[in-house]
């Protein structure tokens, strides 16, 4: 997975979108489905984040008369 990631950088406004289709051509075997199933988790793991502090956040509220 390593190969699918571009170099860092500390200048983000280069910064191009690639239309899906173009970077299927482009990218090495397997690297697209490996972006979207990384994104997947990640977007799984803040939900999961975002509920827990929701739910303590509502602890720390007074109750409503």
């Amino acid at each position: 997975m390593g190969a699918c990631l571009p170099p860092p950088r500390n200048n983000h406004d280069d910064i191009t979108w690639v239309p899906e289709k173009e970077l299927e051509d482009i990218a090495p075997e397997g690297c697209v489905e490996n972006l979207h199933e990384s994104a997947k988790i990640a977007f799984q793991k803040f939900h999961a984040l975002t509920e827990v502090h929701l739910h303590e956040f509502k602890q720390t509220q007074p109750a409503e008369e």
